[in-house]
């Protein structure tokens, strides 16, 4: 697989993205790639996962070719891949200011382990990524002038730089100062401080979590906290711009996808009526 890998670094592909496609790639072994996604794909296979194991078997697919020399034309015929029927996206709101209080007490009252606890304070005050939050390094953490934040590495291997709040400043004072972490990680594994906390554990917590949350807020996960970030910059004010530079998106479209007016925003447009 070493020249698979190779290949895959080769596209600028993320880390995180080249260590799945390879881990991927293993599970059919010497066998036949078309063969292990018709037998691991169905229509009952959430559109995400399936795309993703499609995306795996065409770049793999691909190297091979170039590997041999023969080429398919196209690389991978659309009729040879198993078809998902895309789930209609349910519309998920950010959550609104009485939700976002209830979600950081209920941090607060689940006796949510450090470094987790700092990190579910920090995603929805930040709008980064699981992931990117979960990979920070200890150096991440600068200061600019006289603002304060964190460099991310985001996808494509991009970094930006995310000024902190006050209360985001505080939260990660505190975290500092009390647990003092003694890893090349500013939120090291609280069993193994040479590896950076996982995405899993932090959504364990967050499961946790979200028991003791009313209504709408019962269903809160990453990327809706992620989705809050964007929605309470939008309120403040923040141009569209500004926000995708903040949440990392290559494409403004898909910032306006995350940013939908909440109740309180169109009920006061439409007292101005």
């Amino acid at each position: 697989m070493s020249n698979f890998e190779s290949y895959l670094q080769s596209l600028d592909l993320a880390p995180k993205t080249v260590a799945f496609y390879e881990r991927t790639a293993r599970r059919w072994g010497d066998g036949d790639p078309l063969a292990w996604l018709r037998a691991n794909v169905n229509s009952q296979t959430p559109s995400g996962t399936a795309y993703s194991l499609q995306a795996v078997v065409r770049h793999y697919c691909d190297w091979e070719d170039a590997e041999t020399g023969a080429r398919r034309n196209p690389p991978l015929p659309d009729h040879l891949i198993p078809r998902v029927r895309r789930k209609q996206q349910a519309f998920r709101d950010a959550l609104n200011e009485e939700e976002l209080d209830a979600y950081n007490e209920a941090i607060d009252a689940s006796g949510t382990p450090e470094p987790v606890y700092t990190i579910l304070k920090l995603l929805p005050r930040t709008g980064l990524r699981i992931s990117e939050i979960c990979d920070l390094p200890r150096a991440a953490l600068k200061k600019r002038g006289r603002s304060t934040g964190l460099l991310v590495v985001g996808k494509g291997n991009k970094e930006r730089w995310i000024p902190l709040s006050k209360q985001a400043k505080r939260d990660l004072s505190r975290y500092m100062r009390e647990e003092r972490p003694k890893s090349e990680w500013l939120f090291p594994s609280a069993q193994n401080a040479a590896r950076s906390v996982s995405p899993q554990t932090v959504r364990h917590h967050l499961r946790i979590v979200r028991e003791r949350l009313p209504g709408y807020a019962r269903d809160v996960t990453p990327h809706i906290l992620r989705h809050t970030a964007a929605t309470r910059l939008l309120a403040a004010g923040v141009d569209l711009r500004t926000v995708q530079a903040i949440l990392g998106h290559a494409s403004i479209q898909t910032t306006a996808k995350y940013l939908h007016p909440t109740s309180e925003m169109l009920s006061d447009a439409m007292e101005n009526l």
